[in-house]
């Protein structure tokens, strides 16, 4: 077997064993594999061993564009280390591919309508370079594509192979090439893929995808990365809104066209303005006209005139002609809804979605640091019970170097919420912060939760909080500041599921204690009760899967961004008492031994007094 590494880490072994197996014999695998284990070698190197053996491919899929680089760096080192001449392809969506600068702008379904429409009228000299339509065109492109392969060597990460097709040249001159067709064009010829779920996970895309590379379903060994997202991500695809602000845009696209559309348009308005006036509530399929296949047609092309005579980059035609011709899709598996902020068709099952592609596949080996309880995440997306292993592996990190403490002294639950509740929080996570000889990050259940405890925190250390709707350049910033602490000690106030409890390293001295302030529970509300109905429904684990799991699973994500690598040192605190009782408790990880006292701040003060060993 082919290995990316000179050696396997601890426990890193059963898991290439049990990728194997299971590639070897058509099966699943799910796997809890810890941090720290190496789970992106050790899924990788058997399934490629195994396809590069019997002929088949690898698509490795992850939920974000920015973790791909991870698959490129394995896959690039798998080949050097053993001298493999095969390429991989790194594949993002067309439109986070495109190098023209102009359709930037451009919102996703309007991108894809002058996308379409570019390549249709032939009017794309990125596509006419990359691909081509006429025969002159496709042989000069057969050549671009060969001068470009001669320096690509095993693969290149999607950003870098942006970067070149934008600055081709080819015989001195210059000839930018559409990265997405190219990197299709990488796939169709590479044993191995690298893209994101949407291209294998759901079905009308795979389609088209596998389609376009030359590769079947039947013959893939499909990887998901941090699976514990998959079924999230699916079903907000799968999910669409639409809003009183759409309609209004939607209506002044039509009237600068002088179209009738616009008196229809006026009419759904109104009727989406009274349901998001009403209390929150289930809906019906009728309470929104649903429109035929004719006036969906003039809807989507009076969106694309549109784009076309004002050369704007977005209709709000093309957005509202998106939600509804989906208005009409699913029964039970769909919620309709409206709100304050209009109306919402929510997909409620994800396997609606993957269950038939991962039957299809060869093999699937889904993939996370935080996947339990796997029968929830075998459930969710779908996994044949009699074909699927299910394996958690113990963390590699020495248990010496951290500490679990479980606190039942405060709790964020709701009927015990008070003034006086969230006092005596921020002071016992101010008495544990002071303790640390570093810095701490605090977790909550929600910003208004965080609000309430912040109104009476004090540490003796500077607080950094995580705003309610900040931007990527603030996030980075803020993080930026809490790091330069690191030597001095410092305090971050953070939500948990949000961007600093999830995806983040916090290495070294970054982050030596994670405070977790009462169980993230997701908020109340019709989706959620809906999810948790259908649920119970489908599985008869309604509240579990639809409520307990998923929040425990932010808790132990949050945690998790404390110890990173075998050298790491640090302390974990659950602040809320429900985290002993048996039905949350048992979400943690076997090998995560908890610690329960009434008097965390000492515990976690005893803990850095002794010397690291």
């Amino acid at each position: 077997m082919y290995f990316s590494h000179e050696r396997p880490r601890p426990h890193q072994k059963e898991l290439i064993d049990d990728v194997y197996a299971a590639v070897s014999e058509r099966k699943h695998l799910l796997a809890h594999a810890p941090t720290g284990i190496g789970k992106t070698a050790a899924v990788l190197s058997p399934a490629i061993s195994y396809a590069l053996e019997n002929n088949k491919s690898v698509f490795f899929l992850t939920p974000k564009i920015s973790q791909h680089q991870i698959a490129v760096d394995e896959v690039s080192r798998l080949a050097k280390l053993n001298g493999l001449e095969f390429t991989a392809a790194d594949i993002v969506g067309r439109k986070y591919s495109c190098v023209d600068p102009v359709l930037d702008a451009a919102d996703q379904p309007s991108f894809y309508e002058i996308c379409r429409r570019r390549r249709k009228s032939e009017s794309c000299q990125y596509y006419n370079n990359a691909r081509g339509n006429s025969k002159r065109q496709k042989d000069a492109a057969a050549l671009a594509f060969q001068k470009l392969m001669e320096g690509y060597g095993t693969v290149m990460g999607n950003s870098e192979l942006k970067g070149e097709c934008a600055g081709f040249r080819y015989a001195g001159r210059p000839m930018p090439l559409c990265a997405y067709e190219i990197s299709l064009k990488i796939a169709k010829q590479s044993p191995v893929v690298i893209a994101d779920y949407f291209h294998v996970l759901h079905p009308p895309i795979a389609e088209h995808f596998l389609k376009g590379i030359g590769k079947k379903l039947e013959d893939s060994i499909i990887i998901i990365d941090e699976a514990q997202n998959a079924s999230d991500r699916i079903r907000s695809v799968l999910s669409h809104s639409l809003t009183p602000f759409m309609l209004t845009r939607a209506i002044k696209e039509a009237e600068l066209l002088k179209s009738p559309l616009a008196k229809e348009l006026s009419r759904l308005k109104r009727d989406v303005g009274r349901l998001a006036e009403q209390e929150p509530r289930i809906i019906k399929l009728n309470d929104i006209p649903v429109w035929g296949d004719g006036a969906l047609g003039d809807l989507k092309a009076l969106g694309e005139e549109y784009l076309e005579a004002t050369n704007r980059m977005r209709s709000a035609c093309i957005s509202v002609y998106s939600f509804l011709s989906n208005w009409a899709v699913g029964s039970q598996e769909y919620l309709r809804m409206s709100n304050s902020h209009g109306v919402h068709h929510s997909c409620l099952d994800a396997s609606i979605s993957t269950a038939g592609i991962i039957a299809s596949a060869h093999s699937v080996i889904a993939m996370s640091g935080t996947l339990l309880p796997l029968e929830m995440y075998r459930d969710l997306l779908g996994f044949e019970p009699g074909r699927t292993l299910m394996r958690q592996y113990p963390s590699p990190f020495p248990r010496e170097n951290r500490v679990n403490v479980v606190s039942d002294t405060v709790t964020t639950r709701f009927a015990k919420r008070s003034n006086e509740q969230f006092a005596r929080i921020a002071s016992e996570v101010a008495k544990v912060a002071d303790t640390v000889p570093g810095n701490v990050a605090v977790f909550f259940p929600s910003y208004r939760v965080m609000r309430e405890v912040l109104a009476s925190f004090s540490p003796n250390k500077p607080v950094y909080s995580q705003k309610e709707r900040s931007t990527p350049e603030e996030s980075a910033q803020l993080l930026s500041h809490f790091r330069s602490n690191k030597h001095f000690g410092a305090v971050l106030c953070a939500v948990a599921g949000g961007s600093f409890a999830e995806g983040i390293d916090y290495p070294g001295r970054d982050l030596l204690a994670a405070i977790i302030v009462g169980v993230p529970l997701a908020e109340w509300n019709l989706e959620t009760k809906a999810l948790v109905d259908y649920y119970e429904y489908k599985f008869g684990e309604g509240w579990n899967y639809g409520y307990l799991y998923p929040a425990m699973n932010r808790a132990i994500q949050a945690a998790g961004r404390v110890i990173r690598s075998d050298s790491d040192r640090g302390a974990v605190v659950l602040l809320d008492e429900r985290f002993k009782w048996a039905n949350y408790a048992k979400c943690f990880p076997k090998d995560m031994e908890l610690l329960l006292t009434r008097d965390p701040a000492f515990v976690v003060s005893e803990f850095f007094r002794q010397p690291a060993k």
